[in-house]
């Protein structure tokens, strides 16, 4: 067989067989050839050799794969060079290779897939990972391992776990380490993560230890202190010795080695202690394949396969399963009735000088139908399922987290492309759904290097002596918070005390200097120094920065310290009150509306009680004054008793007091008694006890109960028979006790007119309590006015606008309001916003100022012409910007919600921007106060009317006067003296008025109550002994 195999290549190689050759086998061969190009010597080569080979065994063993068919294996060295593994791809062309498994760089899987497109063989790697190893540019490679696209996207899920933003990354200066680095910048940077700095190793195996050395020494002095490491087995070790020697492998630092390291601990172990010791704290990625029962057999059987030399890693399993999915694969061609042939290429044809013969390579005929099965194929490997997806990569990648500890190695947790990192196996999560979110984010606890728990803070300050340069604004105004002291670099100010403060609460030191920006004349544009941070010059900014959103786009901004926003500032007048102030809470239509309503009422009620009630009859004037004024006017000041009597229409008239009225019957248990004045119209009042009620009362006459005394009704008086239990009440039996009762005429007797009176009771206590209310707000709330009232306002006119020099308000007016830029003024100081607006549009000032919020505080502090006007049309705050992603910004947030919980922050408010303001002055204490002008309307009203009654009483006093003084001279005959004349008139105005009826019964009333049983009695009055009584005319 060997004879005959090399006899044929014999022939290949003198174009014996030049002219093609298109042989065909039998549909299931005796043999089916594959190839296997990789370094046999390396760590991953050595064990995936031994994998190989015991895939080829065990598939030849199985009755059930290629039946009748053995699998035959043909092994190349590629050396780790390119050149090498393209001739040996080459010889595998001049034979029946059907497949190639292999190779495991992907330097030389860039140019043997070349070859395999060409020549319609598929190439199955088992540990090329260069993500750049597309299916599209070439169909027939298939990877059997996992892209280093999803290895770094689990490094860049790791280090934002952890929360750090700078990366370096140390990396094979080759196809293999350069673009993983590109995919894991990239990864990065959806993260909000960055890569600081890349450097590349030498890719030749005599890289010196000397270089490593300088390398390393450059990555000391940076400010990151993650270090990613992607490189091979053997120059990884040297990195990480160099590493320990130079002490880059102590507390603060962060290594992360991609799986190169864990193949070569599963395949090497154990380690020597001295390279062990160098590796303490590193976090390893390791491909993840699940236990299985057929993968614990194979590693039961590895120890015999491999003679003890060699442990198993994860490329050894992919190669092991490339084999088996060749086989199943070729399996599934026979199947499919496909045919082993082969067939020249004429553009392969050299012409009449060609002596490479490339004419003796063929392309494989059936290789796509063979590809086609490969990518169909779904079987369970030793790596788990072999499945691919519309990429050709396979489904459901994943790795174990890995940290190095001791003599040996922890895993703390997985990543799965499924659920990002978590404790619990991906197979595990594979029937939840998928959650990505942080909070589900997990790793078990880590030992860093330095054999601490604590995790890295990930950065320093670089270890090069230069300090960070912090820009600071040299303002020309407000310097209250910030300004630099006149000859000399010390700032000071609100802004910069709480930058100190917040540097002080850091954990490390932080090396800076102030560096002013701007002349001090004229305050800085704030745009362009925000611009001069993003671009480096500047390492940050400290200052009275607003954060605002164009700017977040290019730096980042600290947690707020101080709360801002655009507002709008105007000039103000003060609304006197006046003398008709009284009449401010209702609008001229309220008035009318409510004068028609008495009327109207009046007239509804005259309506209604005209036909049954006497009381609302008679003459024409009589009517119309009812109507006009004592309808309308229920009185809303009388008393209601606590426990109100039953049928009250029998003691009271309409609307809770009118009519026969008790006032305040009963008020904590005491009776309110006080002395009427008794005259024509009002009844007669009778006090008596229960026995005197027994002997006098008769028959026909109606009572009424009220629980605590009985009110007897006649036409000509009320008799008030109290309790037993009140006569112990003091204050109700003593001499000369009378209730008050007063008499309106307009009694309402008809139900609908008593409702209708009700609810206008209602409504005008309604209208009332308002009135009041609105009244009491003008007369003791400052009132303000101001033509603008808001950002609106001053978008609708024209007048010229204000704003500060070096404002965000400038861009934000234009941008996002919309006004012409032509309106807009710069205004340099308080000073000149005092100016502009005291001036006004059209004397060449402006109309407002718009600014934020902490500068206008401070500038009304001092100026009380002037006011906030309107809403704070924009949310924002003052922050220190930084370039993006740096630490520093992160930490100094924290410190400055430090410093608000301890209440520092408020302190340092207090010390710089706190200033006597107009509203403690004592004209915001006078404002709060009631003054005579706002009531001389009305006391200038009761003034007249005062005047006008007395000098109507002066009229009568002054007739009475000449009538007496008339008389006198008639009786003497005499003109009197002026003296005669005086004291005439001093008698007149001390003369006692006679009212003789109203005597007469103030006569009745006192013996009512001077306890004689017989003033009980009906006919004590001669009045009441003529009356005849109806019940109709008592009770209505």
């Amino acid at each position: 067989m060997n004879v005959t195999r090399l006899f044929l290549l014999f022939l290949l190689y003198f174009g014996v067989l030049s002219h093609g050759f298109n042989g065909n086998v039998s549909s299931r061969p005796a043999v089916v050839n594959i190839g296997a190009i990789f370094t046999v010597d390396s760590t991953i080569g050595r064990v995936a050799k031994i994998a190989i080979e015991a895939a080829v065994n065990d598939v030849n063993s199985n009755s059930r794969i290629l039946p009748g068919t053995k699998l035959n294996v043909q092994i190349q060295n590629s050396n780790c060079s390119g050149f090498l593994g393209m001739v040996g791809a080459m010889q595998f062309m001049e034979t029946d290779i059907v497949a190639i498994i292999g190779p495991q760089s992907s330097v030389v899987a860039h140019i043997i897939t070349q070859v395999a497109n060409e020549l319609q063989v598929p190439l199955l790697s088992f540990a090329a990972t260069d993500p750049t190893l597309s299916s599209l540019q070439f169909p027939f490679f298939v990877r059997m391992t996992q892209s280093d696209l999803y290895q770094m996207t689990a490094i860049a899920d790791i280090i934002d776990h952890y929360g750090w933003k700078d990366v370096i990354a140390i990396f094979l200066d080759d196809d293999y380490g350069r673009n993983g680095v590109a995919a894991l910048d990239d990864e990065l940077a959806r993260r909000r993560c960055k890569i600081s700095y890349k450097v590349g190793l030498p890719p030749g195996p005599d890289v010196s230890r000397g270089e490593v050395m300088d390398i390393l020494v450059k990555v000391a002095v940076m400010e990151s202190r993650v270090i990613v490491l992607h490189a091979y087995p053997s120059l990884g070790f040297l990195v990480y010795s160099v590493a320990r020697y130079l002490g880059m492998m102590g507390d603060g630092y962060v290594w992360i080695a991609t799986d190169w390291l864990s193949s070569a601990l599963d395949s090497s172990s154990p380690l020597s202690p001295e390279r062990m010791d160098s590796l303490q704290g590193v976090l390893v990625l390791r491909q993840h394949t699940p236990d299985s029962d057929r993968k614990k057999e194979f590693l039961s059987r590895w120890n015999k396969l491999a003679g003890g030399s060699f442990g198993l890693n994860s490329y050894a399993l992919c190669a092991y399963d490339s084999v088996w999915l060749v086989a199943h694969a070729i399996d599934s061609f026979f199947n499919e009735g496909g045919v082993i042939s082969f067939s020249n290429d004429s553009r392969l044809s050299t012409g009449e000088a060609g002596n490479l013969h490339l004419e003796s390579m063929s392309i494989f005929d059936g290789g796509k139908l063979l590809l086609k099965n490969i990518l169909q194929s779904d079987v369970v490997g030793l790596t788990g399922p072999i499945k691919f997806g519309s990429d050709r990569s396979l489904v459901l990648p994943a790795y174990d987290v890995i940290n190095v500890i001791g003599t040996g190695i922890r895993r703390v947790g997985y990543w799965s492309n499924y659920s990002g990192l978590s404790t619990l196996p991906p197979e595990a999560l594979y029937s939840k759904p998928p959650n990505r979110s942080s909070a589900n984010q997990q790793l078990y606890s880590v030992v860093w290097p330095g054999e601490t728990v604590i995790k890295p803070r990930g950065w320093v300050f670089p270890n090069n002596g230069k300090l960070l340069r912090i820009a600071v604004p040299n303002r020309a105004s407000y310097r209250e918070f910030v300004s630099q002291v006149r000859g000399t670099n010390i700032f000071k100010g609100f802004c910069i005390d709480v930058f100190t403060a917040a540097v002080n609460l850091l954990p490390y030191a932080v090396p800076y200097q102030f560096i002013p920006y701007g002349d001090g004349r004229e305050n800085p544009s704030y745009k362009e120094l925000v611009t001069l941070v993003s671009t480096g010059f500047f390492d940050g900014a400290v200052g009275d920065i607003a954060i605002v959103t164009n700017r977040t786009r290019i730096v980042d901004f600290t947690q707020p310290y101080a709360a801002s926003g655009l507002v709008v500032v105007a000039p103000f007048r003060k609304l006197n009150t006046g003398a008709w102030a009284f009449l401010r809470p209702f609008s001229a239509l309220m008035w009318g509306v409510t004068a028609a309503f008495f009327l109207i009422v009046g007239i509804v009620v005259w309506i209604l009680e005209h036909r049954t009630n006497d009381e609302f009859r008679g003459p024409p004037k009589k009517q119309l004054i009812t109507i006009l004024w004592k309808l309308p006017f229920p009185e809303m000041n009388s008393s209601i008793p606590s426990n109100p009597m039953p049928a009250a229409d029998t003691v009271s008239g309409f609307n809770f007091g009118s009519s026969v009225e008790v006032t305040s019957l009963l008020r904590t248990q005491w009776l309110n008694l006080a002395m009427p004045e008794v005259g024509d119209g009002v009844p007669e009042l009778r006090i008596c006890n229960e026995q005197m009620k027994q002997q006098q009362l008769p028959a026909q006459l109606s009572s009424v109960s009220s629980g605590v005394a009985e009110f007897i009704s006649c036409p000509s008086c009320v008799i008030l028979f109290l309790e037993p239990w009140m006569l112990d009440v003091p204050r109700v039996m003593h001499d000369g006790l009378q209730i008050s009762l007063s008499n309106h005429e307009e009694n309402t007797v008809s139900t609908l007119g008593r409702f209708v009176l009700l609810i206008w009771l209602f409504v005008v206590l309604i209208v009332n309590s308002s009135y009041t209310a609105s009244l009491t707000s003008i007369l003791t709330v400052q009132q303000l006015s101001s033509p603008i009232k808001g950002v609106e306002t001053l978008k609708q006119s024209d007048d010229p606008i204000g704003y500060q020099v070096g404002s965000f308000a400038e861009h934000y007016l234009i941008e996002e309001i919309g006004i012409s830029k032509s309106r807009l003024l710069a205004l340099g100081s308080p000073e000149a916003y005092a100016d502009a607006l005291q001036r006004g549009p059209k004397n060449g000032g402006v109309a407002a100022v718009v600014d934020e919020r902490p500068y206008v505080e401070l500038f009304l502090s001092s100026q009380c012409k002037f006011r906030i006007v309107g809403q704070e049309f924009t949310k924002s705050g003052w922050g220190f910007a930084f370039p993006r992603d740096s630490p520093l910004a992160v930490d100094l947030s924290t410190a400055i919600l430090a410093l608000s919980e301890n209440g520092d922050l408020q302190r340092i408010h207090d010390k710089w921007l706190i200033r006597s303001s107009c509203s403690s002055d004592s004209a915001e204490i006078e404002s709060d106060r009631l003054h005579l002008k706002s009531f001389w309307g009305l006391f200038l009203i009761c003034g007249i009317a005062c005047v006008i009654a007395l000098f109507i009483y002066f009229l009568q006093i002054m007739q009475q006067f000449r009538n007496a003084a008339h008389a006198e001279s008639v009786s003497d005959g005499q003109r009197s003296s002026h003296s005669r004349r005086i004291q005439t008139l001093l008698s007149v105005i001390d003369e006692k008025k006679d009212h003789s009826k109203r005597e007469g019964k103030r006569t009745k009333m006192d013996r009512s109550t001077s306890g004689d049983s017989k003033d009980c009695e009906l006919g004590s009055n001669p009045k009441s002994k003529q009356a005849q009584m109806s019940p109709e005319s008592n009770v209505n």
